[in-house]
Order: structure tokens, then C-alpha cells, then sequence
């Protein structure tokens, strides 16, 4: 599910206008009408904060791999023959954390839950 149906189901089921989720968070109904646009790309927090302010939360949850993905990468083996579970793992990421490109998506992941980094 994209971040911005995320945040239009949570203000939804909130019971919430645009209007009034944007009071919540302090800033103009346009502005939520944009963070629920099929275009919107907003930022981890923004999407965090966003569904705080609906009384919802956001988790990052792990499930076990597909059978598929248990090949191990042999040395020179290229990793898109090897783990194509991987390309879907960081789209999945990426609309979790509104990043596009793979290392803006693992610097957010590492910046936020990574001790050290």
C-alpha cells in the first residue's frame, strides 16, 4: 500500500475531514489533499507524523523469505539472478519510507533503526 493510501485510510477511519487532519498537524487542507495524491512521495516522518495525529502508528514488521530467496550469492554471481526478492523488498521499503532510489531507502532505514550509524 502506498504512504499516501495509508494516510487517507488512517484519516478515514479516524473519522477525519482533510480539513481537520491538517488543523491537527498545522498546516491547510491542499496540503493533506497532496499527501493523499497518488503522486505524493512524502517523507518517513511526514508519514509518520501523519498517521500519529489520525491515532494510528507506523511499524516495520519482517516475514519470513519465500522459498525462492534462500540461494546464497556465489562469488561473481550477479545478485539479480540470484535474489530477485531483493528488488521487491526495497520497493516495499521505498513506500514505506517515501524514498526512491536504494540508497536513500537503506540511509533511512540505517539512520533511524541502525545504532552506530
Amino acid at each position: 500500500m502506498s504512504a499516501s493510501a495509508l494516510i487517507r485510510q488512517a484519516r478515514a477511519a479516524a473519522g477525519l475531514t482533510q480539513a481537520e487532519l491538517g488543523a491537527r498537524l498545522g498546516v491547510s487542507q491542499p496540503v493533506i489533499a497532496r499527501l493523499e495524491s497518488a503522486t505524493s512521495n512524502p517523507t518517513y516522518a511526514t508519514l509518520e507524523r501523519a498517521l500519529r495525529a489520525t491515532g494510528h502508528g507506523l511499524a516495520l514488521a519482517g516475514r519470513p523469505a519465500p522459498a525462492t530467496a534462500t540461494a546464497t550469492v556465489a562469488a561473481g554471481e550477479p545478485l539479480d539472478l540470484a535474489v530477485p526478492s531483493l528488488v521487491a523488498a526495497v520497493a516495499a521499503l521505498g513506500e514505506i519510507t517515501g524514498a526512491e532510489a536504494t540508497e536513500a531507502i537503506l540511509s533511512g532505514i540505517f539512520a533511524r533503526f541502525c545504532v552506530g550509524k
